[in-house]
C-alpha cells in the first residue's frame, strides 16, 4: 500500500537525512525506515532498510549508494546512454 501511495507522489512520513538521501518512516513497533533518493522525477528506493538500532549505519551506506547512483547517471548521460528526465519513466 505504501509504495502505491509513493507512485502517486504521496510520500507520507519522511525526512531528509543528508547527501540527497531521505528516509520513509514506517509506523511499526521497531521503527522501520526505508531509504531513498530522487533522480529527477524518479524516486529510487533501495532494498536497504533498518530499524532504529541500525539507523546510522544504514544512513551512511545509503549516502554512499546515492553518490554512486549520481556518478553512474552522470556518466551515462554524458555518453548518450540515457535521456535526460522528461517526466516519463520506463
Amino acid at each position: 500500500m505504501r509504495f502505491r501511495r509513493i507512485e502517486a507522489g504521496l510520500l507520507g512520513d519522511w525526512q531528509p537525512v543528508g547527501d540527497g538521501v531521505s528516509e520513509l518512516r514506517v509506523d511499526c513497533g521497531s521503527g522501520c525506515r526505508h531509504y531513498y533518493t530522487l533522480g529527477g522525477q524518479v524516486v529510487v528506493i533501495r532494498l536497504c532498510d533498518s530499524d532504529k538500532s541500525g539507523q546510522q549505519r544504514a544512513i551512511n551506506h545509503e549516502r554512499e549508494l546515492a553518490k554512486s547512483i549520481s556518478k553512474t547517471r552522470d556518466f551515462l548521460e554524458e555518453n548518450g546512454f540515457c535521456p535526460s528526465d522528461n517526466g516519463v519513466t520506463q
